[in-house]
Formats: structure tokens, sequence, C-alpha cells
């Protein structure tokens, strides 16, 4: 279908003039087209990455610590902001002075609340073979029955997709987000025990406690259009389980990824 799209342009632009008789219906196909085969892009000015780190056990930051030039992601990008989470908490952590994947300062904030059981751990204790690993090493994590309340407030983009990246190893976990400016699925459920791997991304997609998805280390929330939001994470099949999250990425969605339908509907 790509190839009769682009002999389409070729012979309105070589018999010039031709395509301001054409009627209104023909213009919106036209316009569905280009749209639906135009690739989307991320600048790194419209990304986001927030990761949670630990020193482990011997006082090493290099097994979860991400140095600027790093470049990982669902929607790879450098620049990550890392956000210590120490091993006593305690209740609550905020932070500020958030970057851009291009290294531009927001006015963004985050605060987590953990009840009095927030602490900070590493998955391992040696240094990982790859950057994904890395940001899926050191975590938040909340326990004893209490859960995990995190918003950020001012967030720089208008739309935007907001991925969560988890781990399920203790018990069935739930993820839900909480935004003025979302009207997707407000729940993913997330199936205890490890990921499927450490070294790549698998996405929850359940969004029904009695089924969650099994094996995935992120969910996503699509189409966020509000300066804040708030994700709380519970575990409600087992009210001593851990809840855990490594980091949080923040996505731009500009015009070209969304649906031609969408945008010819307005």
């Amino acid at each position: 279908m790509g190839g009769c799209v682009s002999s389409l342009h070729k012979h309105l632009f070589e018999r010039g003039g031709f395509i301001s008789h054409l009627p209104l219906s023909s213009l919106l196909a036209i316009a569905f087209f280009s749209l639906l085969f135009t690739p989307s892009t991320h600048a790194a000015s419209g990304k986001v990455g927030i990761n949670f780190w630990t020193t482990d056990y011997g006082g090493s930051v290099s097994n979860s610590w991400l140095a600027t030039n790093v470049n990982v992601g669902v929607v790879a990008q450098t620049n990550w902001n890392n956000v210590k989470t120490p091993f006593f908490m305690g209740d609550n952590l905020s932070a500020s002075n958030f970057v851009t994947g291009a290294g531009e300062a927001t006015r963004m904030s985050m605060y987590v609340d953990c009840g009095w059981a927030g602490y900070g751990e590493a998955r391992t204790s040696g240094v990982p073979a790859t950057a994904t690993e890395k940001m899926l090493n050191g975590r938040l994590t909340a326990h004893y029955g209490l859960n995990v309340n995190l918003s950020m407030d001012e967030v720089p983009f208008e739309v935007y997709d907001v991925y969560v990246f988890v781990s399920g190893l203790g018990s069935d976990e739930t993820f839900t987000i909480t935004s003025e400016g979302y009207s997707g699925p407000p729940t993913y459920c997330l199936r205890a025990g490890e990921p499927t791997s450490y070294s790549s991304f698998y996405q929850a997609t359940s969004t029904n406690p009695a089924s969650p998805t099994a094996g995935a280390n992120y969910v996503r929330f699509q189409n966020v259009q509000d300066s804040s939001f708030s994700i709380y994470v519970a575990a409600p099949g087992d009210p001593q389980g851990k809840k855990k999250i490594y980091g949080i990425q923040i996505i731009e969605v500009d015009a070209t990824s969304e649906s031609a339908a969408m945008i010819i509907g307005r």
C-alpha cells in the first residue's frame, strides 16, 4: 500500500495544479494516508526518564545508577534522572530539577508516599551486563502491606505516554493511574514472579485482576493530557507483598504518532 501512496503523491505533483480540483473526500483520503505512513519520531526534548537507584550492600553505585550517556528505555533515551532511594527511606521521597532526554531543565516534580515502609534495594549486587539490566536493578520498594503512591506535577508535555517499570516478584500487583486528562484503562495487572527478561522489555496489558499478565516488566498508560498524574501500586493478593518500581519514563506524543482517523475526526 505504501507504494500506491507514493505513486499517488508523485502523480499529483507532476501534474501540477491537479490537486486543487480534487473533491473533499479525496483530499481527506490523501491526508489519511500521508499521516498513516509518516514515521513517528520522538525528539530527545520530549522524553523524561526517572531511574530509581540505591547503593548495593557493598556501597557501590555502579549497578543501578545510569551515566548521562547511557541510552536505554522502551523509547530509548539518554540523560536519565537518577533518584536515590535510601535503604531506609521511611514514609516519603521527593525530587525535582528533572531534565529531558536532551538535558533541558524542566519544572517537573515528584512526590512518593509509601506509608512508613518505603526503602531502596538493588535486585543484584554485581554490575549488570546491559544498560536495560542496570535500569531494571535499583528500585523503590514498599513492604508490610503498605502501598506506593507516586505523584508527578508540572509535566512539560501536552500529551504523553507514561511507562512504569515494575516487577511482580512477591505477589500479584495492580498499577493504577489517576489524572483528569486520562481516559484509557485506569488499571493494569501484573502476575507475581520473575519477569521474562531483565535485558529487554515486555508489557503488562491485562486489566483483569483475576488474569494478570505474567512475566512483564513495564506498564504503559497512553495519551495522558494533563500536567499531573499519580500512580498507585497495590498488591491485593498478598498484604505482605513488596510493591516495586524501577523507574518512570514519560514520552511526549507528537501529532504524527496519532492515528489519521483521530486527526481528521476533530
